[in-house]
C-alpha cells in the first residue's frame, strides 16, 4: 500500500516558500520541492526524483518557522475522495493542492456535462495516483460518496479523507483529520464550531435554518453534541465503513450515516475547519431547492433510518 499522509511528530526549522522568494512550487536546499496550501501552512514533497508523488508530507508553519514530520515507521495509509459534478472551473485546482499531501485520491464524477471529464482525464497522465469512477447520468452525491467508500474498501485503505471540489474546503487542514483519526472511527469537520475560521460570504439564512433544526434532531437522538450535520470534509476509518450500510444516493445521505453510526456504536468527534461560502445560489436540484420540502425529506430519512431502513 502506498504512502500517504501522516502524523506529525518531529520538528526542524526551515523558511517558508514565501520566506525563500520561491514561486507556486519553491525550492529549497533540504527538500525537493515545496508546495504553498495556505499563508499559514505549506507542505513539502518528500520524493527520492522530481515529478513523483511524495512519499510523506512536511507540514510548515510559517510562522513558528518549524517543519513537523511524521516517523516513517507509523505510517498509516490514507485515500483522499471528492465528489464532483460540473467542477471545471475548480477540479484542476483542488487535485493539485490535494497532491501536495496526499498521493492516492479517487474522484467520483456524477454524470459531469462540463469540461469535467476531459480535465480529470489529463490529470490522470499527470498524477499517477488519481484514479477516476465516472457515472454515466448523474446518480447523486450520496451515491459519488458511497461508490468512493467502496472503493476505499475494495483497495484496502486503512482510512478516506472525503472533501468537496469547489475549493470551499482547505487542503491543509487534510492533516487535521490525519491527527484526529487516531483514536476515532470518523472525524466530522465542522464549519460552525467556535474555533472555527471564517472567510468568504455568509450562508444564505434559510439553509442555516434548515441545517440547524437538522443538526437539533441528529442530537437529540445521538447525545453528540456535534456542531455541523452536512460539511463534507470528513474522515474515516475504512473498517467502521464496512460496520454501514449506505443505500440513501441523495444530499440526505449523511444523515443516513449519522444515524447507522450512532446505532454501531461508533466514535465520532469533531474538527473545526474554515468556513467559506463561497456561491449563495447554490441549487441542490429541483423541488430540494425548497427549504420546507428539503428539510421534510431530511426529517422522512432520518425517521425512516430509525425504523430500520
Amino acid at each position: 500500500m502506498a504512502t500517504v499522509v501522516d502524523v506529525l511528530i518531529s520538528e526542524r526549522t526551515l523558511k517558508s516558500p514565501s520566506q525563500n522568494g520561491a514561486g507556486a512550487c519553491g525550492k529549497s536546499d533540504e527538500l525537493s520541492g515545496l508546495c504553498p496550501i495556505t499563508s499559514i501552512e505549506w507542505c513539502a514533497k518528500l520524493s527520492s526524483r522530481a515529478g513523483e508523488p511524495p512519499d510523506a508530507c512536511w507540514l510548515v508553519d510559517t510562522v513558528a518557522g518549524t517543519v513537523k514530520m511524521r516517523m516513517e515507521d507509523e505510517q498509516m495509509s490514507f485515500l483522499a475522495a471528492i465528489p464532483i459534478y460540473n467542477e471545471e472551473k475548480h477540479v484542476a485546482f483542488v487535485i493539485s493542492e490535494i497532491t501536495c499531501c496526499v498521493r492516492d485520491i479517487v474522484v467520483v464524477d456524477d454524470g459531469s456535462t462540463d469540461r469535467s471529464p476531459e480535465i480529470l482525464s489529463e490529470l490522470a497522465r499527470e498524477y499517477p495516483g488519481l484514479r477516476v469512477i465516472r457515472h454515466e447520468s448523474n446518480q447523486g452525491y450520496g451515491k459519488s460518496l458511497i461508490d468512493a467508500f467502496d472503493f476505499a474498501v475494495a483497495n484496502e485503505f486503512e482510512h478516506v479523507i472525503t472533501l468537496d471540489c469547489d475549493e470551499q474546503h482547505q487542503p491543509s487542514e487534510i492533516l487535521d483529520f490525519v491527527l484526529g483519526i487516531d483514536s476515532l472511527d470518523i472525524v466530522s469537520g465542522s464549519r460552525f464550531h467556535p474555533e472555527s475560521k471564517y472567510e468568504g460570504i455568509p450562508p444564505p439564512e434559510q439553509r442555516r435554518r434548515v441545517g440547524q433544526l437538522v443538526l437539533d434532531r441528529i442530537n437529540g437522538i445521538t447525545g453528540w453534541n456535534l456542531t455541523d450535520a452536512f460539511c463534507g470534509f470528513k474522515a474515516y476509518r475504512t473498517a467502521a465503513l464496512k460496520k454501514l450500510r449506505l443505500t440513501e444516493h441523495g444530499y440526505g445521505m449523511p444523515l443516513q450515516l449519522w444515524i447507522q453510526a450512532w446505532k454501531a456504536g461508533l466514535r465520532v468527534g469533531e474538527k473545526p475547519v474554515t468556513l467559506k461560502y463561497l456561491s449563495p445560489t447554490r441549487s441542490f436540484g429541483g423541488a430540494l431547492d425548497d427549504p420546507d420540502v428539503r428539510l421534510k425529506y431530511y426529517y422522512e430519512l432520518i425517521d425512516r433510518e430509525l425504523a430500520g431502513g
